[in-house]
């Protein structure tokens, strides 16, 4: 399952350290939004746990239908996917 979390995030109440091992590299397109050329930079990260993490970011205003995203929790963080 791929989950995209839309909204600024916070590390407060995270335990450990996550390196980056890829990025940042410039990307035309951002997952989750269909066919798109969205300007964003993307990053891999390494846990502590030892899972990898990608991330994306952009500068643009991001427009989407709330109803088809659901809330989740990861880690006790609450994210939307």
């Amino acid at each position: 399952m791929i989950s995209v979390a839309i909204a600024p995030l916070s590390s407060e109440g995270l335990i450990g350290t996550a390196v980056l091992v890829e990025g940042t590299a410039a990307s035309a397109g951002l997952p989750g939004f269909g066919s798109n050329r969205i300007p964003a930079l993307f990053g891999r990260y390494r846990a502590a746990s030892g899972e990898f993490v990608s991330a994306w970011a952009t500068p643009e205003p991001l427009v989407f239908d709330e109803s088809a995203w659901v809330s989740e929790s990861v880690q006790g963080q609450a994210v939307r996917g």
